[in-house]
């Protein structure tokens, strides 16, 4: 009698040992998750005041792995900066987004050439378009409407939009390396709350 009931106290002790143990077991955070590529569950638990950088990092994330197939050797992107420009439109209640990115790659003869990216996001189509690509802000008399129009449009975001912070460049910059940005999906447009711009 005295051995089982040594034994049920066992029991129970080992019961509650793993019990707490599983209690103290970290729960992920949106940083966690932003680490591993996972933007759409990392944004559903954050903070209001989180969520505005959290879809622009992955914005930017998705189209940085777009960008890369532009280069000569897709493997040399690196990001350097990278502007997110979001907006409502006052008549159709819809979000508008614009985004530059600055990035270096290798040209044919292996040299690292710095380029602006610009997209648009086509919301008839709920898809992000390229837009073109410059390496300089600044207007040349030799420049054709479509450089112009990529040059103003550049100098609209870099003035209106949020700049990503160095954390979360290395961040995609690590997933590029890692070669799992290719995974990343955008968070669905209709997650997003319109509350997280004004209008």
């Amino acid at each position: 009698m005295k051995k089982t009931l040594v034994a049920l106290l066992l029991i129970c002790i080992i019961g509650a040992n793993l019990a707490s143990c599983g209690s103290n077991t970290p729960t992920e955070t949106p940083e966690s998750l932003i680490s591993q590529g996972r933007y759409s569950e990392a944004y559903s638990i954050a903070d209001m005041s989180q969520k505005k950088s959290i879809w622009a990092e992955n914005v930017v994330a998705v189209l940085s792995e777009k960008t890369s197939d532009f280069l000569k050797n897709p493997d040399s992107f690196v990001l350097h900066k990278a502007y997110h420009y979001g907006w409502i439109n006052s008549e159709t209640n819809e979000f508008g987004q614009q985004v530059a990115i600055y990035s270096t790659g290798e040209n044919s003869f292996g040299a690292a050439v710095g380029t602006y990216h610009v997209w648009m996001f086509n919301v008839k189509k709920s898809e992000w378009e390229y837009f073109g690509s410059t390496d300089t802000t600044e207007v040349s008399k030799s420049d054709s409407t479509a450089d112009i129009m990529v040059k103003v449009l550049l100098k609209d975001i870099l003035t209106k939009g949020d700049m990503l912070d160095k954390s979360q460049i290395n961040n995609i910059n690590r997933q590029f390396e890692n070669d799992t940005l290719y995974t990343v999906d955008l968070i669905p447009i209709s997650s997003v709350e319109k509350s997280v711009y004004e209008k």
